[in-house]
């Protein structure tokens, strides 16, 4: 797998999925332990994170908060930083509530 990955023969979407299907044709691990492997929580929490980014982009969402915050804060360049702190903390804080 790794001469896949190396050359990418196939897209890496599908040689990342291989072991599930190689594994267990060649007894190294059932179908169930590899699966296991690929669900740990890290691996679902980036995948949450991923497709939330995805939403966000289609949506124009992050164009939609970009353009409120310059509206906001304004463009005295002395003022940005201090503001733009502010006001991606409060984001940060209503995403930590919101998906915590």
């Amino acid at each position: 797998m790794t001469i896949f990955w190396l050359t990418s023969a196939l897209p890496v979407a599908i040689t990342s999925l291989l072991p599930i299907v190689v594994f267990p044709l060649m007894d190294i691990l059932s179908t169930g332990e590899v699966c296991a492997l690929y669900l740990q929580e890290s691996n679902v929490v980036f995948f949450g994170g991923v497709v939330l980014a995805l939403g966000v982009e289609k949506s124009n969402l992050h164009r939609r908060i970009a353009l409120r915050v310059i509206l906001t804060v304004g463009t005295n360049p002395r003022w940005y930083t201090p503001k733009s702190v502010y006001i991606y903390s409060l984001f940060n804080l209503l995403f930590s509530w919101y998906l915590g």
